[in-house]
């Protein structure tokens, strides 16, 4: 008999909440692209998930709204990639649906990298002003190839079973 999940959630990694206590505005746009590189970074660190981070600002102020990152791996949701992460702490944190129904403020979202076809898709639907991205997606592909053929060739060196990617 089919059964229905009545519910989805997903939990945000336990580092997150240190990186970002002591951040409350970034008024400049490279500052706010440099927090989001970081908690790639950090992401990758902390082996909770992939490359990516995404963060939702105030655009004129630059306070911080939400921040996401890819939680696919770690989450088993092939749709929690950084930017829909992000967009949906900022929903859920601004009890709206809809980023751009304030008149008064308007909101950014700073991703990574490039978003692919489906946050891309989702980010005008979200109502958010503007998207700046860090790193367009065809330097986060010849990045990621180079380190896999560098880690294919220490694989070689070392005469380990290479793993799944």
């Amino acid at each position: 008999m089919f059964t229905q999940t009545n519910e989805i959630t997903f939990k945000l990694p336990s580092w997150i909440s240190d990186y970002t206590k002591e951040i409350d505005t970034l008024k400049d746009i490279n500052d706010r692209a440099l927090f989001v590189i970081e908690a790639s970074r950090q992401n990758i660190l902390n082996k909770t998930g992939g490359p990516f981070a995404a963060a939702v600002f105030e655009k004129d102020s630059g306070a911080l709204i939400a921040l996401g990152v890819n939680l696919v791996t770690s989450q088993g949701l092939s749709t929690l990639h950084a930017e829909i992460v992000a967009l949906e702490i900022a929903e859920n944190k601004l009890h709206t649906y809809d980023l751009s129904g304030n008149e008064k403020i308007e909101y950014e979202l700073v991703s990574s990298c490039e978003p692919c076809a489906m946050c891309f898709g989702a980010i005008p639907w979200s109502g958010v002003k503007r998207v700046i991205t860090c790193a367009k997606d065809e330097d986060a592909r010849a990045e990621l190839a180079l380190k896999i053929e560098v880690l294919k060739s220490l694989m070689k060196l070392k005469e380990l079973k290479p793993k799944r990617f």
